[in-house]
């Protein structure tokens, strides 16, 4: 139901307020609405409040009115269109005189107001809002804050509210305007003029949030009175093509923001799509907002205003080198890609870009090229150019950041002179560098005139030494090999610092170390790190694990409680296991010749070496398995001889992926035994074959594998006697022992796996020694059972070993007079020994053994297990 109202443009302050709705009922007919009690389907409604002249009727969803409406002409009053509703006027003001107030809401999709002109705040105080999808639509003018001494404000918010100028809008025109354009919001307009009349007037538009847009054609600032525009979080103005957006202009000031206003708090950027922005004496451009990631202004700059950059990375693209302004850099990073002209000042912030700048007085950052934040690459991450085609000029507090590549470095090219003070950041970019290089870094067609006061790094270039040369017209740098030792941390490992010696002692020597440059740009942490990696220490790992397998190898041919050695079932001279047995008293003498027994035994361990921190060797981790056989005849019936055989294979590991290690082992090996009363005297000799695949890992600038096989040899002697004492249900017996092991290997060098090669290693020829001592008790024990004669027995003992050292010379294979030697880890030289183990007889001269050993020393444990089987005749 429509119905049209007529207004006759009376206006009358002092009636009371009143509120008139019409209601549009759908799905019903009048003679239903007069029978049923079903409320209406749509809540459609154009009503008033307070002073509204003329007002809506009562009751109204869609009203015409072709007169002007006031809202608040003297008081206060409202408007509001909500529903779906709609509204038509010639005109609209809202807070018209002074003293009055009005307010127009439209809201909710479908709602609408359209109006001729509309002047919100004229003499009085005016509010607009439009929100939830609603439209306003205006024909003849639109103004905000339109008379001396008014005040309005329009809100547009939220997705598909819309306000619709088929002509222009003015904010602040000679009152105070405010237009709000967020969360999503539309507003278009054939021009935007803010603050362009007179001087008292002021006008503040913002556009702020994803897809908050203004559409307009020439938008004008601050060109009489006070005005800005600020553009932010993702809030968009588009100006028609041909037009422009100009800042400023006499009597007035202006401003165009991007983000907020400085210091006021961190929001993000919005966007002007514009072909220029020209900036008069006024005018200034503001870039203060937090957005770091490839933000472009893309509109030319032109006039002779300022331009101000506050925070986040801004990227101008476009050629503005008509520009004969001031801009100033008090934050940020302002990059230049396109051409900027007039006087640029770094103050506290960044200037960088491959562009074109006119003047430069850096008292900030100066930084060609990409300029890295601090979560994002500003304007691309290459290598770059930056052009001063004037005269550019450092303070004491200016900075020149030059990033330099294998390929090349940042430059700093100056058409006219360049004046140096302050200082040089070196920046290390990628990888490849080559020591040697010159790189210009800095050009002046004019000429240099002093120097930098110093010279650092962003990042790292640690051990390389930067040698800068100033010549008349330019400035050149280049990378020379430092001393790494003097760089490394106080306590520095022995293995730290023997490599650092070796590399320092080749470098000096004249040796190219362009290869190891990753290493040199590293920190001092990072260095200490790197070093380790090249160290090779996986290598000592096949001393230890040599070492271990003959060890054991001697243990088992000569341990004295296992396998009744050369004695029959019933036979004479028992081992000290049978011994324990003392109810059978002294057995008969057997004939020599009937004294012969076979045994295999499966053998496995182990181990764990902890790191030392005086020597840099990491922590190592292995084992080893196999299984031996061996025959003995009893010579006498208290003497006997026998030799064994072995096979198996080893493994370790150290830690912090220094390497590992794999390997085969054959022994061979000769043994005896002599019985003098209660007590024995034993002794064996030991060959040992090992054959070993290493590999490590080195990651510099790239990841890289180096394998190196090598084949040791080992020659071993253990000499024990011990002496058993005797009582009702067992035996003790203390013993001594000597145990000597020498280890061979040939020189042999490095392959690459996978990598370049540069660090690969050559290892020199070793030979070492390992002497140990062991003093101890072993306990035995007998238990008779059906099934046979179970004999028990134990360790403890303690062992010294003075010569533990683990360690290997090695030498670069690409770095002539590189030798050094590395240490790995070493086992403790005192060590607490202990067994326990039982062996089984059975009838027919059968009997099957097994036993554990352990070894706990303060940087080392091992645990070894085997089961053995004997058949004596």
């Amino acid at each position: 139901m429509t119905m049209n109202w007529i207004s006759d443009r009376r206006s009358d302050a002092k009636r009371a307020p009143s509120t008139l709705r019409l209601k549009a009922l759908t799905g019903c007919s009048l003679l239903a609405l007069g029978l049923m009690t079903s409320g209406p389907a749509a809540a459609q409604s154009v009503s008033a409040t307070g002073d509204v002249t003329p007002p809506p009727p009562g009751g109204a969803t869609t009203w015409t009115n072709p007169g002007v409406v006031n809202i608040g002409l003297f008081a206060t009053g409202a408007l509001t269109i909500t529903g779906g509703g709609t509204a038509t006027t010639g005109g609209a003001q809202l807070g018209t005189m002074p003293g009055g107030n009005g307010t127009a809401t439209v809201d909710g999709a479908g709602s609408r107001w359209s109006t001729g002109f509309l002047y919100v705040g004229s003499s009085g105080i005016g509010r607009l809002d439009i929100s939830g999808g609603a439209t306003v639509e205006t024909t003849i003018a639109s103004a905000i804050g339109s008379a001396a001494g008014g005040s309005g404000t329009v809100n547009v918010s939220g997705p598909s509210s819309t306000w619709n100028n088929l002509t222009g809008i003015t904010v602040g025109w000679t009152g105070n305007g405010v237009l709000n354009i967020t969360d999503g919001a539309t507003v278009n307009s054939l021009f935007g003029h803010i603050s362009d009349t007179a001087p008292f007037g002021t006008g503040k538009v913002t556009v702020s949030g994803p897809g908050s847009t203004w559409n307009t054609g020439e938008i004008r600032i601050g060109s009489g009175g006070a005005g800005s525009l600020t553009i932010a979080d993702g809030g968009h103005v588009s100006v028609t093509a041909g037009s422009s957006v100009t800042v400023g202009g006499a009597p007035g000031t202006g401003s165009l923001i991007i983000g907020s206003e400085p210091y006021s708090g961190m929001v993000g950027a919005g966007t002007l799509a514009a072909d220029q922005v020209v900036l008069n004496g006024s005018g200034k451009l503001v870039f203060s907002h937090w957005t770091w990631a490839d933000y472009r202004f893309e509109p030319v700059i032109a006039g002779a205003g300022k331009i101000e950059h506050y925070a986040g990375a801004t990227i101008l693209t476009a050629d503005s080198s008509g520009f004969t302004g001031t801009t100033r850099v008090n934050g940020g990073a302002l990059i230049v890609n396109g051409a900027l002209g007039g006087t640029t000042e770094v103050a506290m912030g960044v200037i960088a870009g491959t562009g074109t700048l006119a003047t430069l007085n850096a008292n900030g950052v100066v930084a060609p090229g990409a300029f890295y934040t601090w979560t994002a690459v500003a304007g691309g991450n290459e290598i770059g150019t930056l052009n001063v085609s004037g005269n550019a000029t450092f303070s004491s507090r200016g900075s020149l950041y030059i990033n330099v590549s294998a390929t090349g470095a940042d430059r700093l090219a100056v058409g006219g002179t360049a004046t140096l003070a302050g200082n040089l950041a070196l920046i290390p970019v990628g990888t490849g560098f080559q020591f040697g290089t010159r790189y210009t870094i800095l050009t002046a067609a004019g000429g240099i005139t002093g120097t930098f006061d110093r010279m650092s790094s962003w990042g790292s270039f640690g051990a390389v030494r930067t040698t800068l040369a100033y010549g008349t017209n330019e400035v050149t740098l280049t990378l020379d090999p430092n001393m790494i030792s003097p760089l490394l941390p106080t306590g520095a490992s022995r293995n730290t610092r023997n490599v650092a010696g070796a590399m320092d002692r080749a470098v000096m020597g004249g040796a190219n170390g362009s290869a190891f440059l990753p290493l040199y740009l590293q920190s001092q942490a990072g260095m200490v790190t790197g070093l380790n990696g090249l160290s090779g220490e996986a290598a000592t790992g096949t001393q230890t694990a040599a070492f271990g397998a003959a060890s054991l190898f001697l243990n088992m041919m000569l341990d004295p409680m296992a396998g009744a050695r050369g004695a029959t079932a019933g036979g004479t001279a028992p081992s000290l296991i049978q011994m324990a047995d003392l109810s059978h008293g002294r057995p008969r003498p057997v004939a020599a010749d009937q004294g012969w027994s076979v045994w295999t035994k499966a053998f496995a361990q182990s181990n764990k070496i902890g790191g030392d921190g005086a020597t840099g060797s990491a922590a190592t981790s292995g084992g080893l398995f196999g299984l031996a056989a061996g025959a003995d005849k009893r010579l006498t019936p208290d003497t006997m001889v026998g030799f064994a055989l072995a096979g198996g294979g080893t493994n370790f590991g150290l830690g912090t992926a220094r390497g590992s290690g794999t390997g085969d082992l054959f022994q061979a090996g000769l043994y005896g035994s002599t019985r003098i009363g209660d007590g024995y005297v034993s002794a064996a000799l030991a060959y040992g074959w090992n054959s070993f695949d290493v590999t490590r890992s080195v990651a510099m600038a790239t990841a890289e594998t180096y394998a190196s096989r090598v084949t040791a040899q080992t020659y071993g002697g253990r000499v024990e006697a011990g002496w058993r004492f005797k009582a009702a249900a067992f035996g003790w017996t203390p013993y001594a022992a000597l145990e000597a092991i020498g280890y061979s290997a040939p020189r042999y060098g490095e392959t690459t796996q996978a990598g370049g090669g540069a660090f690969a290693l050559n290892y020199a020829a070793k030979t070492a020694t390992t002497v140990r001592t062991e003093l101890g008790m072993r306990l035995d024990g007998h238990t008779r059972l059906e099934a046979g004669d179970l004999h028990t027995y134990g360790r403890l003992a303690w062992a010294y070993q003075a010569t533990a050292d683990r360690s290997v010379g090695a030498q670069f294979q690409t770095l002539a007079n590189s030798a050094f030697t590395v240490f790995g880890a070493r086992p403790s030289t005192h060590t607490a020994l202990a067994t326990i183990g039982a062996e089984l007889r059975l009838s027919g001269g059968v009997r099957l053994t097994t036993s554990i050993d352990g070894e706990l020393g303060t940087r080392h444990q091992a645990i070894r297990a085997n089961a053995g089987l004997r058949y004596s005749w």
